[in-house]
């Protein structure tokens, strides 16, 4: 199950894109948001949205929020005060949440379809230094990286955006040196997109393996 965005898609797209408010999304404000569920994963056995926002609640709290209210309200005069109480929620509790989820089903869908391969899902640390959020294992050995986004991120253009882009990039690229080989995976509504030419780059490194 995932959150939902309460606010025009058109709006929620706009304050993205907003170099603005961006800084204020940044842990000094709303926490380390994949750390915390991360955390929250390992340390439940009954994992759901209602577990996740108390999670949150408890770990970090909700006084952080309550500042980037404030903090965004005064930059974005034009926006109603509930459609940024709508965006914050989204952003920081309702995205954590659907993004965790959408990789966990990528590593899935991975593991039905590569059944001799395992993949399982990176630790925090992992993820945080290279943004690698998944890996690739043959035979207990460490065979690829993988960086898993949502289809909409090929697009993302704005300044902020590429320079985050361009950041991931480097980090996947010291996993490369220091581990193995990474392949972005991508996916939409219907699950992994480019699904062929995903799999023949994983039939690549499994042959290269097994020869």
């Amino acid at each position: 199950m995932f959150y939902t965005i309460d606010i025009p898609a058109p709006l929620f797209s706009e304050l993205n894109k907003n170099s603005q408010i961006n800084q204020f999304f940044g842990k000094v404000y709303v926490g380390e948001c994949m750390r915390l569920i991360s955390d929250y994963y390992e340390s439940n056995t009954l994992n759901n949205q209602e577990g996740w926002q108390e999670y949150y609640k408890e770990v970090q709290g909700f006084a952080g929020l309550t500042v980037v209210f404030e903090e965004l309200k005064s930059r974005l005069p034009n926006i109603e005060e509930q459609q940024i109480k709508k965006y914050i929620w989204h952003r920081v509790i309702g995205q954590t949440w659907n993004g965790y989820q959408k990789e966990l089903i990528v590593v899935k869908e991975l593991n039905a379809a590569f059944p001799d391969a395992y993949f399982k899902k990176t630790t925090f640390n992992i993820d945080h230094d290279y943004c690698i959020d998944a890996e690739m294992f043959y035979n207990k050995t460490l065979m690829l990286g993988l960086q898993i986004k949502p289809e909409s991120y090929k697009a993302m253009g704005s300044p902020y955006q590429l320079r985050a882009k361009e950041a991931h990039r480097a980090k996947n690229e010291r996993y490369k040196q220091e581990y193995a080989p990474y392949v972005y995976v991508y996916y939409g509504k219907e699950g992994i997109v480019d699904k062929e030419q995903l799999y023949n780059q994983i039939d690549l490194f499994l042959h290269y393996t097994n020869s």
